[in-house]
């Protein structure tokens, strides 16, 4: 079900919490279904290439269309 939800994230074998979207990004004209995920820490790098595993634990609301791009994140 498209929406957002919570979840923790592995990269390298250290857990992090996470929020990720699962959707088509309706504001970004509907893109195929993407999951987008984000993790609250902040990085010095970047890690494309690097396997994450994710384990989702719960839905927090569905997916929405915004206005606006400011609107996304108020």
């Amino acid at each position: 079900m498209p929406g957002v939800y919570v979840g923790l994230a592995f990269l390298e074998g250290i857990q992090y919490k996470s929020v990720l979207s699962i959707g088509y990004n309706p504001y970004f004209l509907d893109v195929p279904l993407s999951i987008e995920v984000h993790l609250y820490k902040e990085f010095e790098e970047d890690f494309y290439g690097k396997r994450l595993n994710l384990i989702i634990t719960h839905f927090l609301r569905p997916e929405s269309d915004f206005r606006s791009f400011g609107k996304l994140y108020n």
